[in-house]
């Protein structure tokens, strides 16, 4: 599989954002020791970007291993990331309004972007999954997993502003 660097390497990326959400779950919030709201929604977020990604970067090994052919590989694994993200929006639709309701403001617009992007991919890769004008392309699942490493390393830097606008000794 022509993918397979590619798909490895995100899986690699996404190993170190799950990491470090565990090391954020053991330690904590550095100021007080509780969690927040925000911390603690912002935290499953990275957790799910970041477990969906490495999902998304192993699966295709399955049907290529089984024997199947490229196009018949990028269809079912566009299926299922679709249906994953799918799921994915609709149980982490709880957490972003436990956010927009604990900060008292309306989405951001990294939150908007990130949300437009997900729910983008569903339709483009169910069209790819089908063979509905894209053919089944390697490309547009890839891109889908680029998103969601995107959307771990925006959830990374959310989780990490409250520390860097911290006051010095605390």
């Amino acid at each position: 599989m022509p993918e397979a660097d590619f798909l490895l390497a995100t899986a690699e990326v996404s190993i170190a954002f799950a990491g470090f959400s565990g090391v954020v779950a053991v330690f904590g919030s550095p100021r007080s020791g509780d969690w927040t709201v925000t911390d603690a929604v912002r935290l499953r977020l990275l957790l799910g970007y970041s477990v969906g990604a490495l999902f998304a970067s192993l699966l295709p090994f399955i049907p290529y291993h089984a024997g199947l052919s490229g196009s018949t590989v990028w269809s079912i694994s566009s299926a299922l990331l679709a249906l994953a993200i799918a799921s994915f929006l609709v149980l982490s639709s709880r957490g972003y309004r436990q956010l927009r309701r604990a900060s008292g403001r309306p989405s951001t617009l990294l939150n908007r972007i990130v949300g437009v992007g997900l729910v983008g991919f569903v339709p483009i890769l169910s069209l790819n999954a089908l063979g509905f004008g894209l053919h089944r392309l390697p490309w547009i699942y890839l891109a889908a997993i680029l998103w969601a490493l995107f959307c771990a390393t925006a959830a990374f830097i959310r989780l990490l502003t409250p520390m860097w606008s911290a006051p010095a000794g605390e």
